[in-house]
């Protein structure tokens, strides 16, 4: 998910769909999120999205996930195309995803590597024009993220960030930088599990936005509200869940005012089967549909 109104990408509370944050995978600066569910009540690290993705394509043997897209035009649907192809191995991890454009061509490959605790230390990515990216990440003795850096073709970083947890595991401040120092500090708060606020702030003490968030009885975040330093309204999404907790509306709002949304669909096993994106009149912009391979 990503959202234009906000620098840095914003965790979320909840897993929404098996797309992990960088974990869109393509070479831009893509939105990564925290699902804040304990793994056993004495361990100290949360588990992340990426963890509650791969228990989904073990459980279910997923080899393979291709996405299909087909814009819609104002009275005619474009020509249906690959967009993505995700490949996982049999531990369900996942290894590569290869980008197409429109026409076939490959817009951009990324690669995924693992330590020996199943922690995703390597992202390497290669687009069409040559340029390419490489990302890195260190962990605790808890597997908890602690140092992340986004490197870029000439081996320069452009961003890293660092991560400080509390003793239940729960990600309590992330630090900014980019080449030249200290760009942005972001601080949360939480109710259990539920991360409740999170603000970021300049490195001078500035607050920059603030993030509320609401969960419904089951955990799933239903409302995250972006707030400016006067307490207006920058943006909002809201989310609405089936009775067995699967995302399936998604509405992004620009202040007061729809910007778009998303609807979802999943086959009998749990899996997307297909998702669409409305324009702010409710009209479909974009059809997508999701195709697994599985091992045998």
């Amino acid at each position: 998910m990503r959202d234009s109104n906000s620098q840095f990408p914003i965790p979320n509370s909840k897993l929404c769909s098996w797309n992990f944050g960088l974990g869109a995978w393509n070479l831009n600066l893509s939105l990564w999120f925290l699902v804040l569910v304990l793994l056993s009540s004495c361990s100290y690290h949360l588990k992340t999205e990426e963890e509650a993705e791969r228990e989904l394509m073990l459980r279910n043997k997923v080899k393979s996930i291709t996405e299909l897209t087909t814009p819609v035009r104002v009275s005619l649907d474009a020509e249906e195309y690959i967009s993505k192809e995700t490949i996982f191995d049999q531990n369900g991890f996942k290894r590569k995803v290869v980008n197409h454009n429109a026409d076939g061509s490959i817009e951009s490959t990324v690669t995924c590597g693992y330590d020996k605790n199943n922690n995703l230390i390597l992202t390497q990515g290669a687009n069409s024009d040559k340029t390419s990216f490489k990302e890195t990440r260190s962990y605790d003795n808890h597997n908890n993220r602690i140092d992340l850096y986004h490197y870029l073709s000439d081996g320069s970083y452009k961003y890293r960030n660092r991560a400080s947890y509390d003793s239940k595991g729960r990600m309590i401040e992330l630090d900014w930088y980019w080449p030249t120092g200290l760009s942005a500090k972001r601080f949360y708060v939480y109710d259990g599990e539920n991360m409740k606020e999170e603000s970021e702030y300049s490195p001078q003490g500035q607050l920059l936005y603030k993030w509320k968030y609401k969960q419904d009885a089951n955990n799933n975040l239903i409302e995250a509200v972006q707030y400016k330093p006067d307490s207006t309204i920058l943006s909002k999404k809201v989310f609405f869940y089936s009775n067995v907790n699967q995302l399936i509306k998604r509405i992004f709002y620009s202040g007061e005012s729809i910007q778009n949304s998303q609807t979802y669909e999943y086959n009998k096993n749990g899996l997307m089967s297909a998702k669409n994106d409305f324009n702010p009149f409710g009209k479909v912009s974009v059809k997508y549909r999701y195709q697994y391979e599985y091992f045998q």
